[in-house]
């Protein structure tokens, strides 16, 4: 069954716990790493197989994720000049990331970031020839 979303969270501990349960088995666990008045929009948009994500932040922050062992995910940036490393490593302006399923790690959001996810079902992914 298809359906969207849209929330906007000025409580960290609360935003974590929506992208957590975006997911039945995935885990997201943060902290804000800068003063000031948090707050982040959150879309989601449930399709048949696919769930998009998109959101923008306006405070650095820590997180670390854990990825549902079902799912995989396909993210990026939707700004080029904000800073973000996954697990030590700058994510450059037009690159993605694809978090494998089971995965997990640090990321860390140096500005007000956007970003964007794309998950698909783990054996989707397999049947059209990935791991």
């Amino acid at each position: 069954m298809s359906w969207s979303a849209f929330d906007t969270f000025t409580d960290p501990d609360a935003y974590h716990a929506a992208i957590s349960s975006a997911y039945a088995r995935s885990r997201s666990d943060g902290v804000v790493t800068a003063r000031g008045n948090f707050r982040a929009d959150f879309a989601r948009i449930q399709l048949d197989r696919v769930l998009l994500r998109h959101a923008r932040e306006t405070l650095p922050r820590t997180a670390y994720s854990a990825m549902d062992p079902r799912q995989f995910l396909i993210a990026f940036t939707t700004d080029p000049r904000q800073q973000i490393y996954v697990s030590g490593l700058e994510l450059v302006p037009d690159a993605i990331v694809v978090f494998r399923a089971a995965s997990e790690g640090y990321n860390r959001y140096v500005s007000a970031s956007r970003w964007s996810g794309i998950a698909l079902p783990h054996e989707d992914v397999a049947a059209a020839g990935g791991r």
